[in-house]
């Protein structure tokens, strides 16, 4: 485990200074190679190990990318609903801005009568 932990982390680094993912993973395996670190399962195993990186490599990096756009949907969503919360109190519409709360067809409706869709973000 530990020498798994040590590979993972030379390939991290590799990644660091700038290596393209392949590249940080062929480099990682040769330094260990050297190092005598995960010799038996690199030398039989390393077009699989390599591949099985770059495979989870891309998980984790599409993971990520979908994580942060969920982040940007929700932001544009709290955006919208306190853009429409300013202009229901300015126009004292309260209750229909309670009902928004609970209601999304409504808070739908009320986003594009305002407009608020069609705005460009502020924030």
């Amino acid at each position: 485990m530990y020498d798994y932990s040590l590979f993972i982390h030379r390939i991290r680094a590799n990644l660091a200074n700038g290596a393209r993912p392949e590249q940080a993973v062929d480099i990682a395996v040769d330094q260990c190679l050297k190092e005598d670190i995960l010799t038996d399962v690199l030398r039989v195993n390393r077009r699989e190990v390599v591949q099985m990186f770059l495979e989870e490599y891309d998980e984790e990096l599409h993971e990520k990318t979908l994580r942060e756009e969920g982040r940007e949907e929700g932001r544009e969503e709290g955006r919208q609903m306190m853009e429409l919360t300013r202009n229901l109190i300015r126009d004292n519409r309260l209750e229909e801005l309670l009902k928004a709360t609970e209601d999304e067809e409504l808070r739908r409706n009320l986003i594009e009568e305002y407009g608020i869709d069609k705005q460009k973000k502020r924030i």
